[in-house]
This record gives C-alpha cells, structure tokens and sequence, in this order.
C-alpha cells in the first residue's frame, strides 16, 4: 500500500542528510607520516586500531543519518490512505430488499422450496448488518409496496419471519422504482445495495428494461430456484357463454423455456367431459373455446386441471 504525507514540501529537508555525511569526511583524521628506526611491533596493532576506528565512524555516521530522517518524515505527516473498500466498511450501510412475492416463489427445484430459500438469504445478509445499518423491505405481489422504510435490521428480521407468498404475478420493475426512491430519501452518507430475491421468472421481468438503475448504486440479484423449470398454469376459467364471448379456457407457460406437452382435461360437477394434448412454446398463452354439453337450469361445479410436469403445481387447477 502506498504512504502518501500530508506535507509533502517538507520532504525536501531530506537533502539536509548530506550534511552529516560532509561533517564526516571533514573530520575524517588523515594520517601523519612520522620517521621511526622500525615499524615491525607497531603495524599490527595499528591496522586494528584502524579498522575499530572506521566502524566507529561509520556506524555514528549512519545513526545520525536515521535521526534526521525520522525527525524530517515526522514532520511530513506520512499516513496510509484509505480504499474504497476500507471506506465503504466504516460508513453505515443501507441494504433494501426486493422480495418477489408471486405464486412462482412456492415453487420446488429439487425438492426444496424457494420461498423458505428466500427467507433464508434474506435473514443472511440482515445478521451481516450493524445496528448502526438499516434495511428496507419491498414487497412484490400484485401491487408492489413498501412493507418497511429505512429501519434497523431487527426489525426488518421479525417482518420476513411473517410473509408468506401471495397468489398472481409480480412485478420487479415497480419494485426496483420504490427501491430507487427509498435509496435516495436515505441520504448520501450510506453506503446502499439493492437485494432481487426472486425466481426471475419471466412474468415479473417484463418491465426491468423500463427501470433503469444509475451506474453507482450496487444491485445484487438473488436468485432462486431454475428458471426453465416447468411452470404452467390455468389462468382464466369461462363457462358463461356471453356476445362474441363464448365458453374458453385460458392456459399460459410461465418458464422461459418451450413446456413439455401436458394434458388438459375439464370436469364438470365431478365428471369428465374431454381431455386433450397441449403443446406450450416459450411464454405461450393458449385460448382454447370449451363446447359444453346442455346442461340444467342451476349452479354447476367446473373444474379445468393440467396434468404433466410442472414446478408449481398450485396454479395447474382452475
């Protein structure tokens, strides 16, 4: 990591380190020739006083060196600059969650359902959350709402413990809009992440393109269950033949893939009129005019099923 100083200016008294240096070499005791008879029981002993000598002055040389560096830096200021990541670590943080809530989110890949999945995820990241944090909840069913503004984590905890999925579609464009408005009243001093814990099934996904996201807000998608898994449904069930209008059935494939051929049979008051093959491309919507039999003056029970592979197995009866 880099040391970056506060006064960089006085960096440049580390040219004063020159000066012990020069004390050194002008004190430097030079050598004196002196005339003796014989030198042979004095050059030993003064080639060691020599070299004790040098080591001396070196030694004191580069002490007074580290002193005036230390003394120069410390007046620099030096300190090591803070990254982003240390940065957003230290700032209070803001997670809102999109929670899809539509009859998808009851699902099963694999023998384990989305939504406890969901519930899972979400109380996850809550427990990663400081009580200086906060956390917001939107909720996604048929009409998108804010279930809870900025709040402490806590409390956005004991809220997902209660929710249950609801019925119909969602809608995650809206969803990310009332995120995008909650993130904005929250004020510039968090640090704010949008959770989308859902199936993204291709029914809530239709209006994200209308929803831009501004490049410095993070999204994080949590993702459930398989997207191509089978899901296909009895959407509309009509036995009063009206004008222009007669007796229809309403089926829809809900994966983002072509659905196995399923079968659709239609009962009514417990007995079965007719049955038949169905073919699904890649979100299909079928309408299929029913021809009923005459039946008597009165209330009559009808019940329209699909039978076949299929993740949800709730909206396959109508």
């Amino acid at each position: 990591m880099a040391v970056l100083f506060t006064n960089v200016l006085m960096l440049t008294a580390l040219a004063a380190l020159g000066i012990p240096i020069l004390i050194h070499l002008l004190l430097k005791r030079k050598k004196q020739r002196l005339r003796f008879s014989t030198l042979r029981f004095f050059l030993q002993q003064d080639e060691q006083s020599s070299q004790r000598r040098k080591l001396r002055n070196l030694l004191l040389l580069a002490v007074r060196l580290l002193l005036l560096a230390i003394l120069v830096l410390a007046f620099a200021r030096p300190y090591l600059p803070e990254n982003a990541a240390s940065a957003a670590g230290t700032q209070p943080r803001l997670a809102v969650f999109v929670l899809d809530r539509s009859a998808s989110m009851q699902a099963s890949d694999a023998g384990a359902q989305r939504w406890p999945l969901a519930k899972e995820a979400m109380q996850k990241v809550l427990a990663e959350l400081t009580p200086n944090d906060r956390a917001a909840l939107i909720s996604c069913a048929a009409h998108c709402e804010a279930l809870s503004g900025a709040a402490p984590p806590q409390l956005i905890s004991r809220l997902v413990k209660d929710l249950q999925p609801a019925c119909g579609l969602g809608n995650l464009g809206e969803g990310l809009q009332l995120a995008q408005k909650i993130v904005s009243s929250a004020g510039a001093n968090r640090v704010s992440t949008i959770y989308v814990v859902s199936d993204l099934q291709l029914s809530g996904c239709r209006n994200l393109s209308a929803c831009p996201v501004p490049a410095d807000l993070e999204v994080k998608v949590i993702k459930l269950g398989d997207v191509v898994a089978s899901n296909v449904a009895v959407t509309d069930l009509q036995l009063l033949s009206r004008e222009a209008d007669p007796p229809h059935v309403v089926l829809a494939n809900y994966s983002d893939e072509p659905a196995k051929p399923v079968k659709m049979k239609l009962a009514i008051d417990g007995k079965e009129l007719f049955s038949s093959s169905v073919v699904f491309a890649t979100g299909n919507v079928i309408r299929a005019d029913l021809q009923l039999p005459s039946l008597a003056p009165g209330w009559h029970s009808a019940t329209a099923r699909l039978e076949g592979e299929d993740a949800l197995a709730r909206d396959t009866v109508r």
